[in-house]
């Protein structure tokens, strides 16, 4: 080879490794800015995406109520237009429904009185239309440019091709999303306009509701600080007046059968009110002079302490003892026990006023029936509810006779603690601390004793199924029995719970009084009463 030879061959490798580093260099630039600006559109696409489902999800959410409420899609999406953003539409929503809850009983509140001035327009939506109608349009992900690619191109500048490879790869990107950014974009329908949406109706419920609120706590007011007497007096005054106005009325030309109803009903009112004044004066002399005779001298102090400290409390305490203890009588006529209901219910509404309006942060007042107290008010409620359990007199006293019918009295007696429990907890709060105690722990007691009389008959059956005997008169399922039957009841009503198909085992097979386990270790029993179980546990006493 000769040396020129050599010097143009050595002269071409050069070049060619020079181009061949350009073209890499230029390539690879391009690739990384590709892949940038993908990323991004790709992350765009993405938030994009994200914004119009959660849009459209509160759309739907808010034309679903609209529609309904309204009977039009069309109606519907042009009130949802004129409310502006899915959000403002949804608060609205949450207004009505506010305001629905402020209104007195027959009262409604329609919402197509809001929408003042709609003139339909020439398109007729169904709600599938409509629902594409009021759906956000896809945002827009931009396009790419030429020069957002800042790659050096040595080589297409030799030839004066500069920029080109740039362009198409703008291009490349802008073609591979150009679907996305066509969507939605779409003319919306002609759906009509709404002039006004009026929220005049909202404010005027909420200021009747703001002095029904006001007036609430007035009455309240009245109940923590004017005593059982004052209370009723006041009542009476009222019940006199309406039962005047009912009288004028009904001697009026063009009275009713209904105006004469309404005077008979608001005389035998005031008459009920002037029996209860009677009542309360009684209650108050009758509860002084128990104190005095059967109370201990510590026990005296407290009940002392009490008057003096909540004497609105205690006079309400003691009209609902005084209540409760006429109310064992058993010689009483319907209206006297009509009106020692009334009493003893007025009595414990207006303990509960005044331990709720003067309860601590915790819910609960400091403020205890006594136990006393609260012995006469369950010995009361237990009377009532045991009333269908069989007696039988004994000398001079009337005793409940159990067996047999152990079903109603253990029944008898939860129900008894359970409307104790109710009366004596104020709405929204908790029971007095005390009297809760007291009374959980009697519904133990019961739990217990129901578990003695289950254990029992339970021993029974299996002492009579290992000596051969017959089990007929014993009131007993087995456990294998109840299981394989809830499990078949339940097999051909696969929506049943295994409380329900136990519940429609019982009501199809068992008599009342049946002793049934609720678990193969004999923890806990079932008494069936012929509409529902009760629990009898071993309470551990």
């Amino acid at each position: 080879m000769s040396f020129w030879t050599g010097f143009t061959t050595g002269l071409a490798s050069s070049v060619d490794r020079g181009l061949q580093k350009a073209i890499e260099k230029r390539d690879g630039e391009l690739s990384r800015a590709k892949d940038f600006w993908m990323q991004r559109k790709a992350t765009k696409l993405e938030k994009a995406e994200e914004k119009k489902e959660a849009y459209d999800e509160k759309a739907e959410q808010a034309f679903n109520v609209l529609a309904e409420e309204l009977g039009d899609p069309t109606f519907a999406a042009a009130a949802l237009r004129k409310l502006g953003t899915p959000d403002d539409a949804l608060k609205y929503i949450e207004n009505v429904k506010a305001t629905r809850a402020t209104l007195q009983p027959g009262q409604t509140y329609s919402m197509i009185e809001d929408f003042k001035g709609y003139v339909p327009g020439k398109d007729k939506l169904t709600r599938e239309q409509a629902l594409e109608e009021i759906r956000m349009p896809m945002p827009s992900i931009g396009k790419v440019k030429a020069e957002d690619f800042e790659v050096d191109d040595p080589i297409a500048r030799l030839f004066g091709q500069d920029s080109k490879l740039a362009a198409r790869a703008a291009d490349t990107i802008n073609k591979r999303y150009a679907d996305y950014a066509n969507i939605d974009q779409r003319p919306k329908s002609d759906i009509g306009t709404i002039r006004q949406v009026d929220l005049s109706r909202q404010i005027a419920a909420k200021e009747a509701a703001y002095t029904d609120k006001t007036r609430g706590r007035e009455d309240v007011r009245f109940k923590i600080e004017v005593d059982a007497a004052k209370q009723n007096s006041s009542r009476i005054d009222q019940a006199i007046k309406i039962s005047a106005a009912a009288e004028k009325r009904a001697q009026g030309q063009y009275a009713s059968d209904q105006d004469q109803r309404d005077l008979e009903n608001a005389r035998a009112e005031v008459e009920a009110l002037q029996r209860q004044s009677r009542l309360i004066q009684e209650a108050e002399a009758h509860v002084k002079d128990m104190e005095l005779k059967e109370l201990s001298i510590e026990e005296a102090k407290a009940e002392a302490q009490k008057r003096k400290e909540h004497p609105i409390f205690k006079s309400f305490e003691d009209m609902a003892v005084y209540a409760s203890q006429k109310l064992i009588s058993s010689d009483l006529s319907e209206q006297e026990k009509a009106d020692f209901e009334r009493m003893y219910t007025d009595a414990i509404a207006g303990a509960n006023a005044y331990n709720a309006a003067t309860s601590d942060k915790e819910g609960t007042s400091g403020i205890e029936f006594s136990k006393q107290s609260l012995d006469s008010i369950i010995e009361g409620a237990r009377k009532l509810e045991l009333e269908k359990v069989p007696t039988r007199k004994i000398g001079d006293k009337v005793e409940l006779i159990i067996k047999g019918n152990e079903a109603e009295y253990y029944g008898g007696m939860e129900r008894a603690l359970n409307t104790v429990i109710r009366r004596l907890t104020p709405e929204g709060k908790s029971m007095p601390p005390q009297a809760q105690r007291y009374v959980e722990s009697l519904k133990a007691d019961n739990s217990q004793k129901a578990f003695g009389y289950a254990s029992s008959v339970a021993s029974q059956y299996a002492a009579a199924k290992a000596e051969n005997k017959s089990t007929a008169e014993l009131n007993y399922v087995p456990y294998n029995v109840v299981e394989g039957a809830v499990n078949t009841i339940k097999a051909n009503n696969t929506g049943l719970s295994d409380g329900q198909a136990l519940k429609q085992y019982a009501k199809e097979n068992l008599a009342p009084g049946a002793v049934v386990p609720m678990d193969e270790s004999k923890t806990v029993y079932g008494i069936w009463t012929g509409s529902k179980f009760l629990r009898a546990a071993d309470m551990g006493r």
